[in-house]
């Protein structure tokens, strides 16, 4: 399983929420509709530079956050 799962799954949740399937978000990210699916599972290692792609596609963006100690 991907390191990134969490997220992975909630780019899933994300693109059910605004109703596009799969081979939409292929075409906009340009990411194989497949290897998409096993992203969403986490079935596939995904980079921060992906993982950002698809946030991106859907409106979203990935940022860091400093920790309060």
């Amino acid at each position: 399983r991907s390191t990134l799962f969490p997220y992975t799954t909630l780019c899933r949740s994300i693109r059910e929420e605004k109703h596009l399937e799969a081979k939409t978000l292929s075409l906009l990210t340009g990411i194989d509709a497949a290897n998409l699916c096993r992203i969403e599972q986490g079935k596939q290692s995904v980079g921060i530079d992906v993982l950002s792609k698809i946030a991106n596609a859907m409106g979203y963006k990935i940022e860091f956050v400093e920790l309060k100690k």
